[in-house]
């Protein structure tokens, strides 16, 4: 199947039985370019429990143009989907209390980006990283507020049809507790197919080193 047919699969959600979404449907409508998202975003909730809940799990999105490793020479965003290795990871926070900066940073892939419709972030899998032909739609479904983000996301490749969901904050500190009551009831009414509230799990990557400060060094500042 030619590129341009898988695309089209994905935007409108043809043939698949796990995708409880249409992107083109369910997308928020005030995302309409990568430069409103740009910048670091920590997964602090998820639907599987295997590599949603990886520590430190988090996902940069920024221009291609910033990233010394391009070997394909690719143009526009690039998420740079990273994790904390869990190994040299906890012998770096026994040895300093959380407070070495970035800390040893694995990454998973890079993936180019580009909002494709409102609200729907097209992932195209083309560095070596990945090793095949992978395309994926993450189609943020709720955004009601500038830190707090839900994305369902639905893919392909050449042995499967996948889909899933996290939360995103743009700050590796925060958790459930500080998430303002009206995000969660936007995220439970926006969310398709599953029960927010059985299905997602909440993730803590409080205890992750991150530049902006040490571990514990203060509470995100959340606007209601």
């Amino acid at each position: 199947m030619g590129l341009v047919r898988k695309q089209r699969r994905l935007i409108h959600n043809e043939g698949s039985t796990l995708c409880h979404i249409v992107p083109e449907r369910d997308g928020v409508k005030n995302l309409t370019s990568m430069s409103q998202i740009q910048g670091d975003w920590w997964v602090v909730g998820g639907l599987n429990y295997v590599y949603d809940s990886y520590p430190c799990d988090m996902c940069r999105w920024y221009e291609w143009s910033e990233e010394p490793w391009n070997p394909g020479h690719e143009t526009g965003y690039v998420n740079r989907v990273t994790w904390n290795n869990s190994v040299p990871y906890t012998a770096v926070k026994n040895q300093c209390d959380g407070k070495c900066g970035k800390g040893i940073v694995q990454v998973e892939a890079m993936p180019t980006a580009e909002v494709i419709i409102p609200g729907v972030l097209h992932h195209n899998y083309t560095t070596a990283l990945t090793g095949f032909k992978q395309l994926e739609n993450w189609t943020v479904v709720s955004w009601p507020h500038p830190d707090w983000m839900f994305v369902q996301w639905c893919g392909e490749n050449f042995a499967l049809d996948y889909a899933g969901a996290i939360i995103l904050a743009k700050y590796p500190n925060v958790d459930w507790s500080t998430m303002p009551a009206y995000v969660r009831d936007s995220f439970r009414a926006a969310a398709k197919g599953i029960d927010f509230d059985k299905d997602i799990f909440e993730v803590k990557n409080g205890d992750c080193p991150y530049v902006a400060g040490p571990k514990g060094f203060r509470k995100a500042s959340i606007m209601v």
